[in-house]
């Protein structure tokens, strides 16, 4: 299950599954209805490619042909060891998109802060098992 808020006024309902691609590479694809405050459902769907890198590098793409880079994330384990997080900074000149993400074993969350001269939202991504 997927659950999505975007701020301001949006909710995204949906599932989400992780095909393998490779041994590292998996292909994630959303879908589901996106949600206006006012205004009726709508359909929606994305898909990205995320490999892993290492022992604890995560890149996430945009899945296009070839991909393109959207975040590279360096993994580390909390304080108590139950969760891997990272962040990283995608530049889409002049806005930004700051991304965080925890992930755990049945559980991933993730917060997209976008901001610039063309955007200002807040995207914060509930997936789980």
């Amino acid at each position: 299950m997927l659950n999505r808020e975007i701020s301001p006024g949006f909710h995204f309902e949906g599932t989400a599954t992780f095909e393998a691609l490779s041994v590292s590479a998996y292909l994630l694809r959303e879908s589901g209805l996106l949600q206006r405050a006012d205004g009726p459902p709508m359909n929606a769907a994305r898909s990205w490619h995320w490999e892993l890198e290492g022992e604890n590098q995560l890149k996430i793409s945009y899945d296009e042909d070839p991909p393109r880079l959207y975040h590279a994330l360096s993994l580390q384990l909390n304080e108590d060891g139950s969760l891997w997080v990272g962040q990283d900074l995608h530049l889409c000149e002049p806005d930004e998109y700051d991304g965080e993400y925890i992930l755990g074993e049945k559980k991933l969350e993730s917060i997209q802060t976008v901001s610039g001269p063309n955007k200002a939202y807040r995207v914060h991504s509930i997936f789980q098992r």
